[in-house]
């Protein structure tokens, strides 16, 4: 899965993929690094990580 947006915004970044995330998943992880994953409501299909990153067009695997 792909990382189609990565916007950078006070401290976090929020992140939307091209594809739907399995439904039962726990970590994320880019680069073999996991990501610190915010619980964020109202964000649509993307999620929300801690720290600002540009990880547009990178490959996020969530398990």
């Amino acid at each position: 899965m792909r990382v189609t947006e990565s916007f950078k915004l006070h401290g976090f970044t929020l992140i939307a993929t091209d594809e739907k995330r399995p439904k039962d998943w726990k970590t994320a992880t880019i680069d073999g690094k996991p990501l610190e994953v915010l619980k964020a409501f109202d964000i649509g299909d993307r999620i929300a990580v801690k720290g600002e990153h540009d990880f547009e067009g990178k490959e996020i695997f969530f398990s």
